[in-house]
């Protein structure tokens, strides 16, 4: 189970720990009938954003970077030939 956790990207982890943190937080306020204070929202908000932005930016860079180290092994097969 260690070596499981260990291979993952820390992107998924983070990812995984925002959408735990969101999840937590609703219930909790959804289950005890209360209102979030604004500093909270505010955190909360600006973790998300933040965790959920760079999980896609760093997404898109391994997959750009896995179609540039393709169009490489194949010369022939370069992106805006005709």
């Amino acid at each position: 189970m260690n070596d499981k956790i260990r291979q993952l990207p820390l992107r998924k982890l983070l990812a995984l720990w925002a959408m735990l943190l969101l999840t937590v937080v609703v219930l909790f306020c959804v289950f005890s009938d209360s209102e979030l204070s604004m500093p909270v929202k505010d955190l909360l908000t600006y973790t998300l954003s933040i965790t959920i932005g760079a999980y896609f930016a760093s997404s898109s860079y391994e997959a750009v970077k896995k179609k540039i180290a393709e169009c490489r092994k194949e010369p022939g097969q370069n992106v805006g030939e005709n």
